[in-house]
């Protein structure tokens, strides 16, 4: 049975009744909207064969360096967790192996050259009702250097343990303790 052609989640409205095309077009111009500062409204819209479902897969690299860990603050005009706290990582493109995502985004992210050492442990929430997010954690090493930051993050702390209870978001911090990362 399928939910009625229009309907609220956590704030969204959700509208299955128009098609792929139309959703895509609908995507890319709210994504514009966002860009430029407009958030008067947000909506998702669904396709009508509701097989649209998205598993989106990303990594994320506890870096940690003479007994500290590096964190990352999203920069304050971030669509996504304005002004939170995260270790660096990201979206592991299609095609691409989880490894190599994480090289890159901590190389994009923060400028240092990593090494993936091995899964520390894995993550999964549902950002909306029909898109899954699976985060890998890894532990990385990293040479001597300094962190130069992108555009998408405003600064970074090499952050004792106290400093990391303090900042990250207690999803991230609750799993930290659960899977014995701090």
């Amino acid at each position: 049975m399928l939910p009625p052609a229009s309907w609220e989640f956590q704030g969204w409205t959700i509208d299955r009744t128009i098609d792929r095309t139309q959703r895509l077009a609908w995507l890319k111009t709210t994504r514009l909207r966002s860009r430029a500062g407009l958030r008067d409204k947000h909506f998702l819209r669904i396709g009508v064969n509701f097989v649209d479902n998205q598993i989106v897969v990303a990594v994320k690299g506890v870096i940690i360096r003479d007994g500290k860990w590096l964190i990352i603050k999203r920069s304050d005009s971030d669509d996504i967790g304005a002004g939170t706290w995260e270790t660096p990582g990201g979206r592991v493109d299609f095609g691409e192996c989880p490894e190599e995502a994480l090289v890159r985004e901590i190389q994009e992210e923060v400028g240092l050259d990593a090494t993936v050492d091995g899964i520390l442990y894995a993550s999964s929430f549902m950002s909306n009702p029909f898109r899954q997010v699976i985060i890998i954690h890894y532990r990385c090493a990293v040479p001597q250097g300094n962190v130069s930051l992108s555009d998408e993050h405003s600064d970074y702390l090499w952050a004792t343990k106290e400093e990391l209870v303090q900042r990250l978001p207690p999803t991230i911090l609750t799993n930290f303790q659960k899977c014995k990362v701090i």
